[in-house]
């Protein structure tokens, strides 16, 4: 045991408000400034965020702002009228922002701006005339980007640009001529740029790209023939790339690639067999990647991994039985993942986790208390002698003293705050323990119980 582990827990309680990325600009009329066209796409460059929106003149356009009334306003009429350009998967690189837009008389094409007036252009008309080369699947890559784009000679294939009209050009033409390969999904891990392409041989496989023409090859044929593996949810997590793929052996389920023919890996086989488990909506938060499976036992539920097979677990039945709980991600909130999902008591719901079934949490839509914990470091053992192989602290919490039916584990033996966020209204009962790195457990501290 520790000598005075924690007597004493300050606890102060405020309410978390949640705020969107941004606000609507009201006139003193109280009429709306704009209205944003994609809230999920929007990118903060230089402190000031780029997107799209309408301001019931001029149609969607391309806008900015610092979040004052003063610093947000339409960057450029790219299409002069009502009609409005559509600006849309923006991307930085550098100091920046490249994205699609249609002025009317090029056609969908490639544009950049730095957030000013006088520094948005035309990058390159990749394909000249009012049809447009159509730039898709914006991605960051190395120095520059790479997107998927038309021409009549080459069909839809992968382009790769340094940011200059001269250094934008095709990498590979995958399915040769003017048949498309499509090549969609552009996922960057490190130095290599993965995507799904049909090569019209191989069917719709993993490619992988080091920027190259040379190096753009496709990865494994998982799916041997014209019949393809279809590759897709495409998602960078600890220096590998996970998706989602048939091999016409296991059904579709889970994968790793390190971009080798021999680090390509089936992660789990979660339906066993030729079924699938569909893995969807790979997430990744607080360490983990987390994604919604189906094992033909428990429905469609919410799954984690750490990328080994040992590592890869249910989180949690939420829809108990074969029933679907539809879990949906929302994202990472204090290391931890938050998403919504069904249960027949509750409904759809707010649920948080941090990959451990023991610690995954139901929000239900009337919590919002916010619990903002302090305690004094432990710094001696129960025999006096210095401590030397602290490990963190656990916050145990529940609506009763007893049992406390909820813990938070805070790895980081220097921490001395934590705030726990989404509690219930009414009473909620805290305290907090020390462990070792061996796993010991001091005794905990006064209960504090506190009305929110």
């Amino acid at each position: 045991m520790y000598r005075n582990v924690l007597d004493v827990l300050v606890l102060s309680i405020v309410v978390a408000l949640m705020n969107g990325i941004l606000s609507p600009v009201a006139r003193a009329d109280g009429a709306v400034l704009y209205q944003m066209f994609d809230p999920a796409d929007v990118v903060i460059l230089n402190g000031a965020q780029i997107f799209a929106a309408n301001d019931g003149s001029s149609g969607v356009e391309l806008w900015r702002s610092d979040q004052t009334a003063a610093g947000t306003y339409r960057i450029a009429d790219l299409k002069p009228g009502t009609a409005g350009s559509y600006p849309r998967e923006f991307v930085i690189v550098g100091n920046q922002v490249f994205f699609t837009a249609d002025d009317g008389v090029h056609g969908p094409e490639l544009w950049a701006t730095d957030g000013t007036p006088a520094g948005t252009h035309l990058l390159v008309d990749l394909l000249p005339g009012p049809q447009g080369s159509n730039p898709r699947f914006l991605t960051a890559f190395a120095s520059g980007l790479c997107f998927q784009a038309y021409d009549p000679v080459h069909g839809q294939e992968l382009w790769c640009s340094d940011g200059t009209a001269a250094g934008t050009a095709l990498l590979a033409d995958i399915a040769p001529g003017a048949t498309s390969s499509w090549p969609f999904a552009l996922t960057r891990v490190g130095g290599l740029l993965f995507f799904s392409a049909d090569d019209g041989t191989s069917g719709r496989e993993l490619w992988v790209s080091d920027g190259s023409t040379s190096g753009t090859h496709l990865l494994t044929d998982l799916n041997p023939g014209r019949a393809g593996s279809f590759p897709f949810e495409l998602r960078a997590f600890g220096g590998n790339l996970f998706f989602a793929a048939n091999d016409g052996v296991h059904g579709t389920e889970l994968w790793r690639s390190d971009g080798t023919l021999e680090g390509t890996a089936l992660v789990a086989d979660l339906f066993a067999g030729p079924d699938s488990s569909m893995p969807a909506h790979l997430s990744v938060a607080g360490g983990r990647l987390y994604f919604s499976a189906n094992d033909g036992i428990n429905g469609n539920e919410l799954w984690t991994t750490d990328g080994s097979t040992d590592g890869t677990h249910l989180i949690a039945d939420i829809a108990p039985g074969a029933a679907d709980s539809n879990p949906m991600p929302i994202g990472e909130y204090q290391a931890r993942f938050l998403f919504t999902a069904w249960d027949p008591a509750r409904g759809v719901e707010f649920w948080v986790t941090d990959g451990n079934p023991l610690h995954t949490l139901n929000i239900s839509l009337g919590q919002g208390g916010t619990a903002q914990l302090s305690w004094e470091q432990v710094s001696l053992a129960a025999d006096g002698t210095p401590l030397t192989n602290l490990a963190g602290y656990r916050i145990y919490f529940g609506p009763e003293a007893d049992p406390l039916s909820q813990m938070i584990q805070i790895d980081d033996p220097t921490a001395t705050t934590f705030t726990v966020n989404f509690l219930p209204w009414g009473y909620t009962s805290f305290a907090v323990t020390a462990f070792t790195r061996e796993g010991i457990e001091s005794d905990s501290s006064s209960v504090v119980k506190k009305f929110l």
